[in-house]
């Protein structure tokens, strides 16, 4: 024994106190990042918020601008577009801007607090489109941010993660239809011939107003975490994307160049072109199909939430207007629901597996509802059912990605390129089709759109399957070796 006198401390004591102190970091570590993780699902939830109350409101749009479903499509299409050059700026910002992905989620936040709050003023298509342009912007660049941010505070470990915070989207949408409901009345027309139409339209203010105020909130938790918490030290690699040393991806990046540097004086090469070349492989191999798979799943995603309420209101079927919120309601909750069952499920049944009956599942569904009865149990059944296969679609699509190579700031890019390109075409193709033909014709185009999404899928299975064939896994990727010894490379655990 020591005396307390003399200011000794036993070697033993010395060491409880440096694990006890070590073990308090790492809970305290854990719980901060818990709680980015939650806000990061709060995020989400707003954007399926402010993206999915469109649906619902597409025949107030129809009314208040005095047009039809293809003009109103044309505008979702704009979104799309939008989508589409904010995931191009957002990508930028999360890539070279590591340290302000907080204050960049907060601004595309407010950016959709302001749109959506604009929507009941536009009077014409014109102000929709301009109004929905942005609103895409938003969506693109926040997810361009909000993905990498996530991956950046759980590593490795990010799978249970961004199936969590990708089901916020599912919560938010399906909270959008029981937010309408208590607005929505009743338009009765009585036309020349004598004849009335009666039409379900929404007091869009209050709704869309109190969507906007919950936006403007959870940025403001985001510029808390970007002005409060303490920043991480600024990284001195001279890397290709700027970023801090936890960031899996960036650390990768930084091996190949390093390791391909050529001993000869090096040439000042442009950033953009190093990371091209950087990726060249996984250009070959994944981006391609990745591009078109998430095209099709988007688009196909897109055409069934914007056009089964109206496909169920003036369908076969005629559901009355609470019949129809409900079903659109209980898709959304289904959607979220089968994202969290699908993080244990995936932990049981290999990727590429699971995958391919998530897309043969959906595809079935559809065939469902087109051969099954007009009636609303049916419709109930088959829409629970499309949901519990398609939901799950977008996170183990990057799942499957993630097998053969890490999730890089431009397959990021990509994906989002083909969802707004894709989404944008088939809601424009839907909604012609459905103006033109009619609505009963809805079903038919979710199939027809399902098995080019089935195709795509297996060909992408393939491509990540031959890719970890011939260049290894992504663990195998982690090990630094010489470009000399790459062939001698051997498979190891990460």
């Amino acid at each position: 024994m020591t005396n307390k006198g003399t200011g000794d401390i036993p070697a033993s004591n010395f060491d409880d106190a440096v694990t006890e102190s070590s073990k308090s970091k790492r809970i305290n570590i854990f719980l901060q990042n818990v709680t980015k993780t939650v806000v990061l699902f709060f995020s989400w939830c707003c954007l399926g918020l402010y993206a999915e109350v469109l649906g619902p409101s597409l025949q107030t749009y129809i009314n208040v601008t005095g047009t039809n479903s293809e003009e109103i499509s044309r505008c979702f299409s704009m979104r799309e577009l939008g989508m589409f050059f904010g995931s191009l700026v957002g990508a930028f910002f999360a890539d070279r801007f590591v340290r302000y992905r907080n204050l960049t989620m907060a601004v595309t936040l407010i950016l959709g607090a302001i749109t959506i709050g604009a929507v009941p003023f536009c009077l014409d298509v014109m102000s929709l489109s301009a109004t929905f342009f942005f609103s895409g912007f938003a969506h693109g660049s926040m997810t361009a941010n909000g993905n990498p941010l996530l991956n950046s505070i759980w590593l490795e470990k990010s799978g249970g993660p961004f199936n969590f915070m990708h089901a916020g989207y599912g919560v938010g949408a399906a909270i959008a239809p029981g937010l309408l409901a208590p607005y929505t009345y009743s338009d009765v027309r009585h036309l020349a011939n004598g004849s009335t139409v009666n039409t379900t339209l929404i007091h869009l203010h209050i709704p869309y107003y109190i969507v906007a105020g919950l936006c403007c909130f959870v940025a403001f938790l985001f510029c808390f975490f970007n002005f409060c918490h303490p920043k991480k030290k600024r990284s001195t690699d001279n890397s290709i994307l700027k970023t801090d040393g936890c960031d899996e991806i960036s650390s990768y990046l930084d091996e190949l160049t390093v390791d391909d540097a050529s001993p000869r004086p090096i040439k000042k090469t442009p950033r953009w072109w190093q990371a091209v070349v950087s990726q060249s492989k996984v250009i070959l191999y994944i981006v391609f199909p990745t591009f078109l798979l998430f095209g099709a799943l988007v688009g196909n995603e897109r055409v069934f939430s914007k056009f089964i309420f109206v496909f169920a209101n003036e369908g076969p079927a005629r559901l009355s207007k609470d019949d129809c919120l409900l079903l659109t309601g209980v898709y959304w909750i289904v959607f979220a629901i089968a994202r969290v069952i699908t993080v244990p499920v995936s932990l049981i049944i290999p990727l590429p597996i699971l995958f391919a009956i998530q897309l043969v599942g959906a595809w079935a569904m559809a065939l469902g509802l087109y051969l099954g009865p007009s009636t609303r149990v049916a419709y109930l059944a088959f829409t629970v059912c499309f949901g519990l296969f398609k939901s799950p679609l977008f996170p183990t699509g990057l799942g499957l990605i993630s097998t053969a190579t890490p999730i890089t700031g431009v397959i990021v890019f990509f994906v989002n390129l083909g969802s707004s390109l894709g989404a944008s075409g088939l809601q424009a193709l839907a909604g012609a089709i459905l103006h033109r033909i009619g609505v009963h014709v809805f079903p038919l185009l979710v199939m027809a759109s399902g098995a080019v999404l089935i195709f795509i899928g297996a060909a992408l299975i393939a491509t990540t399957q031959l890719y970890k064939k011939r260049h290894g896994s992504p663990s195998d990727m982690s090990v630094k070796v010489k470009p000399n010894e790459e062939n001698e490379m051997t498979s190891q655990s990460a």
